[in-house]
């Protein structure tokens, strides 16, 4: 109503007169500049329920009750246990799945935890929020998932990966991802997927990412399209014809798979290079 009022007058003053029944509502400057602010203490509240409902919550390791800081170290990942907690260290909550929700393992703007650490997943698994983020540690140390099984978010769940080791992955998903949906991985750091993962909506890798499937003692496999804007390394992965297929749009790729015929399971399995061709490419 106050907005309203607002335009009126200001249009009535630039006709020369103010509509009448009107002019009680603002017989000064000053009532023209209340007005704006209520209007300005409105959209704040607007911007603080939209902040609400992208609420972050923040490993907390093996902590279940607030002393002030975001604690490192290893825990289990569970939606009973109060081991996540704000930006300041200055609450406790079990893990909350809404896909609005950020999960953060790692610093904050005012505090970074020690270490990373072992996480473990509820054998059961865990829903997944629509995005994670593997932040920094203080001595670079890096966070590794593993246990349950990790569903993907309604609409896809997006891995923002810190460059949080000094060398090699700076986070690790052991767990096996699932889900219906896709997944979407951006940040400077390298992700590293060491699981069998069967979600079906497919993977995006982003021009400032790295994605890593497997390492020396680990063979990864996913299924479905991959979109590579960024850097997809050297793979172990588990290969089967007309499961996976690879979309490289900037340049070509060399892929190191364990491959095994889709229509022949009793051959044993042999290691191939597999080669992206131009026609490949979109």
């Amino acid at each position: 109503m106050q907005g309203l009022a607002l335009r009126l007058q200001l249009r009535s003053r630039m006709q020369g007169r103010l509509r009448q029944g009107w002019a009680p509502v603002f017989t000064s400057d000053r009532a023209i500049f209340r007005a704006l602010l209520a209007l300005i203490a409105a959209s704040a509240v607007i911007g603080a329920a939209i902040d609400s409902a992208r609420a972050q919550q923040y490993f907390n390791g093996a902590q279940i009750t607030p002393n002030g800081v975001i604690n490192g170290g290893g825990g289990v990942w569970n939606n009973t246990t109060t081991n996540w907690t704000n930006a300041t260290g200055t609450a406790s909550n079990p893990y909350d799945p809404t896909t609005a929700s950020v999960t953060v393992f790692g610093a904050s703007g005012s505090s970074t935890p020690a270490t990373g650490g072992t996480v473990v997943v509820n054998p059961g698994g865990i829903q997944l929020t629509g995005t994670v983020d593997f932040n920094a540690t203080g001595d670079n140390s890096i966070y590794t998932i593993r246990g349950g099984n990790l569903t993907v978010a309604a609409g896809g769940t997006s891995f923002n990966v810190d460059n949080v080791a000094v060398s090699g992955a700076s986070a690790v998903i052991a767990s096996n991802i699932i889900g219906s949906n896709g997944i979407s991985v951006f940040g400077p750091g390298t992700l590293l997927l060491t699981g069998a993962n069967t979600y079906a909506g497919g993977t995006f890798i982003c021009s400032c990412a790295s994605l890593q499937l497997g390492d020396a003692t680990h063979t990864a496999s996913i299924v479905g399209a991959v979109a590579n804007d960024g850097n997809l390394q050297h793979l172990q992965c588990q290969y089967q014809r007309h499961h996976l297929h690879l979309q490289r749009r900037r340049s070509h790729h060399v892929l190191r798979c364990k491959y095994r015929k889709h229509h022949d399971h009793h051959q044993p399995a042999r290691w191939r290079d597999r080669f992206l061709r131009p026609q490949q490419r979109r």
